[in-house]
């Protein structure tokens, strides 16, 4: 499926990634406020990602 179509029985269109690093990196690329809520993986990677930088700016 191309990127942004619709993923089966899904609600939400979305982007599509191979992994939860690269999912996390392109949405984290673009200027825009998002919220994953599936798949959990994607969603540990993200809370993984925001401590991080929360880390790198309270250094």
């Amino acid at each position: 499926m191309p990127s942004g179509s619709m993923v089966p029985n899904a609600h939400r269109p979305g982007p599509r990634a191979d992994s939860p690093w690269a999912l996390s990196w392109m949405i984290t690329s673009i200027d825009t406020d998002f919220t994953v809520t599936n798949p959990p993986e994607s969603v540990e990677q993200i809370e993984n990602l925001a401590r991080r930088c929360a880390a790198a700016i309270r250094a």
